[in-house]
């Protein structure tokens, strides 16, 4: 399962994902799977979420390293992190 962490003591399912929780935040994530690890920054974290894991699931995501990584270990090894 694809988990967000919103703070260190916080963690949020991302198939349970509130846009209450995030929506219009902004900020620098951490997408992590096992050592892994792709930062990135958006204006409103919500819907980039919603995009990572739209991308990933349909095997179009616009980076061939992170499509990999979730190729070979699947949804329930990532993590986000906000930053």
């Amino acid at each position: 399962m694809l988990m967000i962490i919103v703070s260190k003591k916080q963690m949020i399912s991302l198939l349970n994902l509130s846009a209450k929780t995030l929506r219009y935040k902004c900020g620098v994530y951490l997408l992590k799977c096992n050592k892994h690890t792709y930062i990135g920054s958006s204006k409103d974290l919500y819907p980039r979420l919603c995009e990572h894991k739209r991308d990933l699931l349909k095997g179009q995501h616009g980076n061939s390293f992170v499509q990999r990584v979730f190729d070979k270990y699947s949804i329930k090894e990532f993590t986000f992190q906000i930053l």
